[in-house]
């Protein structure tokens, strides 16, 4: 298998596999880092020593030297395992050719138009995907809660078509990618996906218009809102509740998390509680005055799971990925490319901020591949 074929399918199944089931997200991720590790394993294993290594070396190796004081230890190290696999996955991955061919684009724009057609599909039929593939959920479940996932892996994916769509001068095409996303979004009940789409819109023209000067704006932006996480301490919620009592029950339980969170950070602020630590915090399998607990596997929030596992040295490794991922984009020269980019890290960034674990397994393989088709995708030949 060539490195095209290889970049290919990643770009074929990336979003049906996130509108049918975003877990097996994972398992492609697997078996292409596997074809990688074959085709580019000693571009690999010079690469360490750039950016995508230093990252790697560092994440891992704090997150390593936690596990022996974390809440789980025996998890902790599990985790680290598996953090090991992963990140030298997104290396292999990052470190094929970029050049691709006609194919790469057909594949990613197709790719794209079936995610769309299933998300849909399912919903119009009454979650009946949602429920043959996942198993006999509660009838009861609001339709598009179900989609939170696939709704954030397609609009990933959303900024790299409408590029594509756009060299290739095919314009209404790339806007038709663009209000197909917007259309998907208006129903959807994630807050956080209608949320994370208008500030990487923001980023995307903020870089067009203003280039490298944005992007130091947007990095000082991004590390000061990983640095500052630890102020969740002082969350007003009970305020917030009596001011908006009409605000959601999902929304208002977040904030009763985030300050949990950082009740707990205050208690280990310089090294944090060890990796994995969020799915066994002290206190977290209590209820919260909404009802939930109050931490039942992360805090939704990749900062803060960030400082309480991994502490202060953890949150200014997260700060200086983020400041070096944008330097890195404000250095592209073409302005499309540069907005492309920007609007895809903006995007992650809001998800992350806002949604999911930072560890979940098949969020990282989607950040990975989403991070490898948008430099193929920058890079592709017509």
């Amino acid at each position: 298998m060539a490195a095209r074929h290889v970049l290919t399918l990643a770009a074929a199944l990336l979003v049906p596999l996130g509108a049918l089931k975003a877990g097996w997200i994972a398992g492609l991720f697997a078996v292409l880092a596997l074809a990688a590790a074959v085709l580019s394993w000693r571009r690999a294993v010079a690469a360490l020593g750039g950016f995508p290594g230093r990252v790697f070396l560092v994440v891992v190796l704090w997150a390593l030297a936690t596990a022996p004081f974390a809440v789980d230890p025996a998890g902790a190290f599990a985790l680290a395992g598996i953090l090991i696999v992963t990140f030298l996955g997104v290396v292999l991955l990052l470190e094929l050719p970029a050049e691709t061919g006609p194919g790469f684009a057909r594949a990613l724009i197709a790719g794209y138009a079936v995610g769309a057609v299933l998300i849909a599909l399912d919903v119009f039929t009454g979650n009946w995907l949602f429920h043959t593939l996942r198993g006999n959920y509660d009838p009861a479940l609001v339709r598009w809660s179900a989609h939170n996932r696939a709704v954030d892996v397609m609009m990933l994916s959303t900024f790299v078509v409408m590029a594509l769509l756009w060299r290739q001068g095919r314009r209404l095409g790339a806007f038709a990618a663009g209000l197909a996303m917007i259309a998907i979004l208006v129903p959807a009940q994630s807050s956080s996906a209608k949320l994370a789409f208008l500030l990487a819109a923001i980023a995307a023209a903020a870089t067009w218009r203003f280039g490298a000067m944005a992007c130091r704006a947007l990095a000082a932006l991004s590390a000061l809102a990983v640095l500052v996480m630890p102020l969740a301490l002082w969350l007003p919620v009970e305020r917030i509740q009596a001011l908006v009592p009409e605000a959601k029950i999902s929304a208002l339980h977040r904030f009763h998390i985030w300050r949990f969170a950082g009740e707990r950070i205050a208690e280990h602020p310089w090294l944090g509680w060890g990796l994995d630590a969020a799915r066994a915090i002290p206190g977290g399998a209590e209820t919260s005055p909404v009802g939930g607990q109050m931490m039942a596997l992360h805090p939704h929030n990749a900062g803060l799971q960030i400082w309480l596992e991994l502490g202060l040295v953890g949150a200014l490794c997260g700060a200086w990925l983020m400041t070096a991922l944008w330097r890195r984009i404000g250095a592209m020269p073409d302005a499309l490319a540069r907005a492309t980019a920007a609007a895809t890290a903006a995007a992650a960034f809001a998800i992350a901020m806002l949604s999911f674990g930072l560890w979940q397994g098949w969020w990282l393989a989607t950040l990975g591949l989403v991070a490898v088709l948008t430099r193929a995708a920058l890079h592709a030949r017509f």
